[in-house]
């Protein structure tokens, strides 16, 4: 798989890169490969959280936990 990180607007951007990708993936008969991470969760997405960018260990489980199921992260 493919993650994609960020907080706040790199991680917006990176959920747009990755919807747009698996998309892709789509349309050529492969399997969606693209994940996206951002920082405060899904809710951050449309609105702001603050603060959430600076806790490295929640990052660092979320990656974790997006990524313990596939043998190869990029």
């Amino acid at each position: 798989i493919i993650v994609i990180s960020g907080c706040g607007t790199s991680g917006r951007i990176g959920f747009l890169a990755t919807t747009f990708f698996n998309q892709l993936c789509l349309q050529n008969n492969l399997p969606k490969k693209y994940h996206y991470i951002i920082a405060g969760g899904n809710s951050a997405l449309v609105t702001s959280v603050e603060a959430t960018e600076d806790d490295p260990v929640v990052g660092a489980a979320e990656l974790k936990h997006v990524s313990e199921s596939f043998e190869r992260v990029l």
